[in-house]
């Protein structure tokens, strides 16, 4: 009744069509990006689609609600579909070891299971900041073969289970997975069974270069304004990354998941469902989606990042309300755009983040090193203000206090915020970054 009752609302008021368009096209020019599109969904009505500025400086093709863009790390949660799919199927079991299924991984731990890798428990390092791996990425001869050949390489660096720490290697070795049992390419069987069916007839797998008029191009932020981003090997970027599509088909499989159509409500409960781990800590994480909440309102959503591209695709169930965004500039932290529309559309006030005192002693007492498991952060104080220190693609900014042992980024404070903690064991901070929750420990 509440999604129906604020469809209602936002299609009789003008928000989504005046108000709230003025302010979508305010946001692209403060944010210079080349291009956006935003759409959104209340239940299964697109009341609001639209692109801005350009897909190619060169050309000037503008934008539309169809153009297609790269998803980076939104990828996931289509290949996480498909695997809890062949659970729900009877082909596979989610608590099953992956040495069951792939037998040539064997470096890594017995006890390795296949919620592991969904969830990001695994405790595989994260690729990206392998220097050899990196390479890789940003070599378009390289060939999926040598990427499996590093991916056997990484270590492990936790147990199985133990802690939660973002890597990409998870969803690449599911992609191999979902090769195995089915004996096709991951990206195919996708299509046959998602993308075909539902008519998203947009979303499939990036090629390195772009090919299509339809594709928009990636920049990044150059001294003069936006220039082309790099290209990347799209074959070292397979299940973690690598699909492309428009903002409508990515709104329209966010509500084909959440009304049944996608999978059934068995699969679609379990790809939803939280886990806790040993020390109590309880998930804000699974299968390809954050589920980090919106103040009270549940949300699941999950952003993409890449050198060319910057995208955030979110959906709150129990409002019926798809809401997704994305751009053709790189690191722009499109979560927090989408967030701003949210509060508009459920017309909550923007949060607080005004600077409150906080005495020189209370910035030393989270000073330090602190290990995030993906990457390390190191808290200093520095001209009387903390500021973090993290490798790229992680930010690095002076922080506000703004009470509760709370800080944010002073230049974008909804962007990147951290909450410290002391516990028996030592000294935890939260971070939320890209739309998710990371766990700090000293």
């Amino acid at each position: 009744m509440l999604g129906l009752t604020l469809g209602l609302i936002w299609a009789a008021a003008g928000m989504v069509d005046a108000t709230f368009a003025n302010r979508v096209e305010a946001i692209a020019v403060e944010r210079e990006l080349p291009g956006m599109a935003v759409v959104v969904m209340d239940a299964d009505r697109v009341v609001y689609a639209e692109g801005f500025g350009v897909a190619d400086l060169s050309t000037e093709e503008p934008v539309t609600a169809d153009t297609v863009f790269q998803l980076g790390s939104i990828s996931k949660q289509f290949l996480a579909a498909f695997v809890v799919d062949l659970e729900d199927a009877g082909r596979l079991s989610l608590d099953a070891p992956l040495r069951r299924h792939l037998s040539d991984f064997d470096q890594f731990p017995a006890d390795l299971r296949l919620h592991d890798l969904l969830d990001h428990t695994s405790g595989i390092r994260e690729p990206l900041f392998e220097p050899d791996f990196a390479e890789g990425i940003e070599d378009l001869e390289r060939s999926t073969a040598e990427m499996l050949f590093l991916l056997r390489r990484l270590p492990t660096d936790f147990p199985p289970g133990e802690r939660w720490s973002y890597s990409n290697a998870n969803y690449l070795l599911l992609a191999q997975l979902v090769e195995w049992m089915t004996g096709m390419r991951y990206e195919q069987a996708l299509a046959e069974r998602f993308f075909e069916p539902l008519g998203l007839s947009s979303l499939g797998p990036c090629p390195s270069v772009p090919e299509g008029a339809d594709e928009a191009l990636g920049y990044r932020m150059g001294r003069d304004g936006p220039e082309l981003a790099p290209l990347e090997n799209m074959d070292w970027l397979r299940g973690d990354g690598g699909l492309c599509g428009s903002a409508r088909d990515v709104a329209r499989w966010l509500r084909a998941l959440d009304s049944g159509e996608a999978l059934s409500d068995r699969a679609r409960d379990r790809l939803w469902q939280r886990r806790t781990l040993p020390d109590g800590t309880r998930l804000d994480y699974a299968n390809g989606f954050s589920l980090l909440p919106f103040g009270e309102r549940a949300k699941f959503a999950h952003n993409g990042a890449t050198p060319g591209f910057s995208a955030s695709a979110a959906l709150y169930p129990f409002d019926d309300l798809v809401i997704v965004v994305l751009s053709n500039l790189g690191d722009v932290r499109v979560d927090a755009v989408e967030r701003e529309l949210a509060r508009r559309l459920f017309l909550e006030p923007p949060p607080d983040y005004r600077a409150v005192p906080i005495e020189p002693i209370g910035i030393d007492a989270w000073t330090g090193d602190y290990d995030f498991g993906a990457f390390p952060g190191s808290f200093v104080r520095e001209d009387g203000a903390l500021h973090v220190h993290m490798p790229a693609p992680a930010p690095s900014a002076r922080l506000r206090y703004i009470g509760d042992r709370t800080f944010v980024a002073e230049s974008d404070p909804d962007v990147l915020q951290f909450r410290f903690e002391y516990r028996p064991e030592g000294r935890r901070v939260r971070m939320r970054m890209a739309g998710m929750l990371w766990y700090g420990d000293d």
